[in-house]
């Protein structure tokens, strides 16, 4: 699975990366951002590893952010339960009065979801670009009220560069 944020939809690229997912042999599944946002999520699964199509539904978090959660349940082949991945890209905690609460925001409505989600759905993963780490208020936050534990607490490698080049 390749989660991919800041997804551009322009024609051109979405071409590219179809005939990427196309040739490599995904699964390519595309939520655009509300608001008219130029771009969204989108998440690739390789189709060996599936025992049929997967199935998608977006949900906005309905902010000014104009942030959304993009939510594909597959079946994967040999196994008989779904597993539900849930990827998104919050807002970046830039240093002015909005984002940090936005953030929080993001964080609440998402841990409400996944608690929801937990009765009907036993295998859930949630992943994407959390723009902090697990001491970052907003992704503490979330860990602590959705009840999930991060895939690592370490904090000492960098999993992106921002796009002012800085980890």
């Amino acid at each position: 699975v390749i989660g991919l944020q800041e997804f551009w939809l322009e024609q051109e690229h979405m071409e590219a990366w179809s005939n990427f997912a196309a040739s490599e042999g995904y699964c390519m599944l595309v939520s655009p951002r509300t608001g008219g946002k130029p771009d969204g999520c989108c998440m690739l699964v390789r189709r060996r590893r599936l025992a049929g199509l997967p199935s998608m539904e977006t949900y906005s978090f309905d902010d000014w952010g104009n942030r959304i959660l993009q939510c594909v349940t597959l079946q994967l082949a040999g196994c008989s339960d779904r597993l539900m991945l849930a990827h998104t890209h919050l807002t970046f905690p830039h240093a002015n009065g909005h984002d940090p609460q936005m953030r929080r925001h993001q964080a609440r409505k998402l841990a409400t979801w996944v608690r929801e989600q937990r009765s009907s759905t036993p295998h859930l993963a949630l992943f994407g670009d959390l723009n902090g780490d697990v001491h970052d208020p907003a992704v503490s936050q979330l860990l602590q009220s959705a009840e999930l534990a991060p895939m690592s607490g370490e904090t000492d490698w960098v999993s992106h560069l921002s796009h002012l080049g800085t980890p």
